[in-house]
């Protein structure tokens, strides 16, 4: 195994600290790199899936998944956040359907059971038809996820 090109000090906040070893949640981490690894390949050899990662700091400025640490940056890697609006910084990926809702066909009654169970927000009919019932539900379904057997 080569050596490494040098370390960098990261931090994850929030959730991603459920996916950093416990000894090491809410502290900032000095991790070994080399130079063809990016700052999503550091994060994940942490144990940090870059899907749950919404914002990455590199020493206070945003950057993408593709940046190339350098020996001494600080990486502050942040998860979705609910209640601070980020929009004049760098997003990694689009906004996720944070409370999806679900139009779920008329022959998958127990999937739609079960979703409800689970604390989703599903709209199920026993007499909907095909052409309906997608826009059947809230009125629109514009912002609700089709579940359907049909092919």
């Amino acid at each position: 195994m080569s050596e490494p090109t040098g370390y960098v000090d990261v931090r994850a906040y929030a959730e991603l600290n459920d996916f950093v070893d416990a000894e090491r949640r809410g502290l900032t981490v000095r991790r070994p790199f080399r130079s063809h690894q990016t700052v999503k390949d550091v994060l994940e050899a942490m144990g940090i899936p870059h899907t749950e990662v919404d914002l990455i700091l590199v020493n206070g400025s945003p950057q993408g998944f593709g940046h190339r640490p350098s020996a001494g940056d600080r990486i502050a890697a942040y998860p979705m956040f609910e209640a601070l609006d980020i929009a004049p910084a760098s997003r990694l990926r689009p906004v996720p359907l944070r409370n999806p809702r679900f139009v779920v066909d008329v022959n998958l009654g127990r999937l739609a059971r079960l979703l409800r169970v689970l604390g989703f927000d599903v709209w199920w009919s026993n007499d909907a038809d095909d052409p309906t019932w997608p826009t059947s539900a809230w009125g629109s379904s514009a912002s609700c996820l089709p579940v359907t057997a049909d092919c």
